[in-house]
């Protein structure tokens, strides 16, 4: 792209008639598509790069469940699980939490009790879009990489103080031998709980201080976490140290629909190391739940929205926000203008 103004020469002269379209020339096709492709850069990516709608490291989302439908989502097939005790899973659109579609789930229970409530199944499209594609183990260690990150808001609640509320992520349970299992849940009303599980009794990690056990717990305290009313985005990083293995885990989480820069001062992080004698496979690569929790107490009730889940097999350099759909039809109107110019004025052949 050229740099620095934002005139477009070749335009221009179109727009005067100093270039007759009735000309049949390849060097006139060809810069016609030049200009084309230099207006679409302009005005139309540049555009959507300026409202933040796209990940940094896009190339590194494996799946992301948009919660505005059922059925195909990027990374696999997103199905409304009947897992479920008392209560309700609507697709909603109205008071959206600031996303491009403009479509969350809201899950409202209205009994509580142990069993878990769940939202909807996850089917990835294979190996490369599943959980268990942030792992890969090797002759010393298993490497762990990636991130996720999501949207929520609580409409009620009637005791926050009760663990597990809100648990999107429970994969791997029962353990099996050389697997783990990976949970994401609510333990207090201000505290998230990271946590990993290797088969019991067995030295599947090794923590910070050189020690071996077998499981990670990673609390994260946040303020906000069951503020009614607010738009929470959070996020977690999974990286690992090529040269020694050691794995760092880095937790955010902010108000509102703002993206959230992973270069940034995170919350809280732990560090610790995989074993590769023990976890032989890492995380399931099949399909896994999106939990809405359980309070393990009969008066555990809410009613919460969550929007935009997405997982990556790389560090992305933020978890962007996505714009309101408002922002988003702005951004796209220089490429589609630049798309109707090419189709009314193309050279024919």
């Amino acid at each position: 792209m050229e740099g620095g103004g934002s005139n477009c020469s070749e335009c221009s002269e179109i727009a005067s008639g100093k270039l007759p379209f009735n000309l049949i020339a390849p060097p006139l096709s060809m810069k016609l598509v030049s200009s084309s492709l230099r207006c679409l850069a302009r005005f139309g990516l540049l555009g959507l790069m300026t409202f933040g709608a796209f990940p940094s490291a896009h190339a590194s989302l494996i799946f992301e469940a948009p919660f505005d439908h059922w059925g195909t989502v990027h990374g696999g097939t997103l199905t409304e699980s009947t897992r479920r005790n008392d209560g309700t899973v609507t697709l909603e659109t109205a008071n959206p939490l600031g996303v491009a579609s403009g479509g969350y789930v809201n899950v409202t229970r209205t009994r509580g009790g142990k069993d878990l409530f769940h939202i909807g199944d996850v089917t990835p499209t294979g190996p490369a879009s599943s959980l268990g594609a942030l792992f890969s183990v090797g002759e010393e260690w298993v490497s762990f990489q990636g991130g996720l990150d999501f949207y929520y808001r609580i409409n009620s609640i009637s005791n926050p103080s009760y663990n597990n509320w809100m648990r999107p992520i429970d994969l791997g349970g029962p353990v099996q031998p050389g697997e783990i299992r990976m949970i994401l849940h609510s333990l207090t009303a201000s505290t998230l709980r990271f946590h990993l599980l290797g088969e019991a009794g067995t030295s599947a990690f090794t923590n910070a201080k050189g020690q071996p056990v077998s499981e990670i717990i990673f609390d994260t305290a946040y303020a906000d976490l069951s503020t009614v009313g607010v738009v929470n985005h959070i996020g977690l990083t999974f990286e690992t140290d090529a040269d020694t293995g050691w794995i760092t885990v880095r937790s955010f989480a902010q108000k509102g629909q703002d993206g959230i820069a992973t270069s940034g001062t995170p919350l809280g992080s732990v560090q610790f190391k995989i074993n590769s004698d023990v976890v032989t496979k890492g995380l399931s690569t099949g399909g896994w739940s999106l939990g809405a929790g359980h309070g393990n107490y009969e008066d555990a009730l809410y009613s919460i929205d969550y929007d935009s889940l997405r997982i990556y097999n790389a560090v992305p350099e933020s978890f962007a926000a996505i714009p309101e759909p408002g922002q988003l039809g702005l951004a796209l109107i220089g490429g589609v203008a630049c798309l109707v110019f090419y189709r009314r004025y193309r050279v024919k052949p």
